[in-house]
């Protein structure tokens, strides 16, 4: 820590940890509405996307272009994304755990 100011009560390093504070306030606030945003994804949208997927395989020409990508893409039920989720975020939560320790 830097010496204080004889002029000022406070010391040099004073904004530094204003602006620490700030940046820490506003990554929480984030994080927090970008968990929020995931739970509010409207079923109307999965659905569309469920149903989209759907008609996609039903077509001929998609199937055989889908075969033809490098790599497959796997898609989940809603139900099968959100357990998927789900696994992802224990996993998360463990790695976070271990390095609270």
């Amino acid at each position: 820590m830097l010496p204080k100011s004889a002029v000022m009560e406070i010391g040099p390093d004073l904004m530094p940890t204003v602006v620490g504070t700030l940046i820490l306030v506003l990554s929480v606030i984030l994080l927090v509405q970008s968990v929020r945003e995931l739970k509010d994804t409207s079923d109307d949208v999965i659905a569309w996307y469920e149903w989209i997927v759907q008609e996609m395989e039903k077509q001929d020409a998609c199937l055989e272009v889908i075969k033809n990508v490098e790599m497959m893409p796997y898609y989940l039920s809603a139900a099968d994304s959100e357990a998927n989720d789900k696994a992802y975020l224990e996993v998360f939560q463990g790695i976070a755990d271990s390095l609270a320790k």
